[in-house]
């Protein structure tokens, strides 16, 4: 398997361990995220994440903590820091579904 092979697979199995749920994510992505990340396909990195070359690039930890404290919260507004940890799971869930 390849490098990319086996994150593909890592993070199948990291979203079953939280029973994540990628239309709830949906839902969400769409009430948070949309207004500056059309899909999750248009998502630009920048700052320290930048040195990662795609959005499946990101561990989910990463990704979590961009969510919640990143400019996010400047930007969408303090109801992001709000989110559960499983909102933002299932958001991550839509979101490595979206791009795959």
């Amino acid at each position: 398997m390849s490098n990319v092979d086996i994150a593909d697979v890592s993070n199948y199995v990291y979203s079953l361990r939280y029973m994540s749920n990628p239309a709830n994510g949906k839902k969400l992505y769409a009430s948070n995220c949309v207004s500056c990340h059309e899909t999750p396909a248009t998502i630009k990195l920048k700052g320290n994440a930048a040195t990662k070359r795609t959005l499946a690039d990101l561990d989910d930890r990463l990704l979590d903590l961009r969510i919640r404290h990143g400019r996010h919260v400047r930007k969408a507004g303090n109801h992001i820091t709000k989110l559960s940890a499983d909102d933002i799971q299932d958001v991550i869930a839509y979101m490595r579904k979206a791009i795959h």
